[in-house]
């Protein structure tokens, strides 16, 4: 009987060590990644790089709403860069600046649509611009390759306007991976993302008026991503919308498809959850 008791308790504690070898995953304990529906991180996550999307200095949005992206002046270390804000100096081109290379061909408008390779400050109303952007940004916790392409139509163009007005579309893929803090904490992410950009308002006034003062962005986001936090992983696609608009503040709203709203400082590029109603 001694002996039968022994053995039915090993029988038990096999079980229980099957069951438990069974039920263990790379999930957090209380965590169901069986589907791909965004939880509030995942949210956050996305706010955070659409607010990278938007604010980066090189290849953001609010650069590239500029009529010349950023570059370096051709010619000797030292030169002053392109004023980046005058269509004067916007050409059919190809440059490369901080890590990427860029394309830009532009064809400029009068009021009867013809068209024009030079812009004319007392003709040009409207100018057309297709531009695309290849490179990374890299250091010893980040790196992260992108390619854009924007289709950008931008117009009240004349030396007399003060408001260009600015419609756009493109797409944006990014494959990066970044180390965490800790040695056996890191992830990797392949994203997409396609935005539409409607009536934004930039005043020429940059100095005083440093901020689009009205206008939208619709993102569409396609993330695939693998997240290690030592001995756990997690690897999951979401796919999310949201609408970003400006007010002429530094701030900017990003409302989620699911009504969770956040603000992004287009100064520094973070992103901060608003409290829910």
């Amino acid at each position: 009987m001694k002996s039968r008791g022994i053995l039915s308790i090993l029988v038990i504690m096999m079980a229980l060590a099957l069951v438990a070898g069974c039920s263990d995953t790379s999930s957090p304990a209380g965590s169901d990644f069986s589907n791909n529906i965004p939880d509030d991180d995942d949210y956050a996550m996305i706010a955070e790089d659409i607010a990278y999307a938007i604010t980066d200095p090189v290849d953001g949005l609010i650069a590239m709403w500029a009529p010349n992206p950023p570059q370096d002046f051709p010619g000797d270390p030292g030169d002053p860069q392109i004023d980046h804000r005058d269509f004067s100096q916007l050409r059919d081109t190809t440059f490369t600046h901080r890590g990427f290379t860029t394309t830009i061909d532009v064809t400029f408008f009068d009021a009867e649509d013809n068209t024009y390779e030079v812009y004319d400050p007392e003709t040009s109303v409207r100018m057309s611009r297709e531009l695309t952007m290849e490179g990374g940004h890299y250091n010893d916790f980040r790196q992260v390759e992108v390619e854009l392409y924007s289709f950008l139509t931008m117009d009240n163009i004349l030396a007399t306007d003060t408001v260009h007005v600015i419609n756009d579309t493109g797409s944006r893929s990014e494959i990066g991976e970044m180390q965490g803090r800790w040695r056996d904490h890191f992830q990797t992410w392949d994203a997409l993302h396609d935005w539409e950009s409607t009536d934004i308002n930039i005043h020429v006034d940059h100095e005083n008026h440093p901020y689009p003062l009205s206008g939208s962005v619709y993102h569409h986001t396609l993330l695939e991503k693998t997240m290690t936090n030592g001995h756990t992983t997690r690897t999951f696609t979401l796919e999310v919308g949201s609408t970003t608009t400006f007010d002429g503040t530094n701030w900017a709203l990003v409302v989620m498809d699911n009504g969770d709203q956040f603000m992004i400082n287009l100064d520094n590029g973070r992103s901060h959850r608003r409290p829910r109603p």
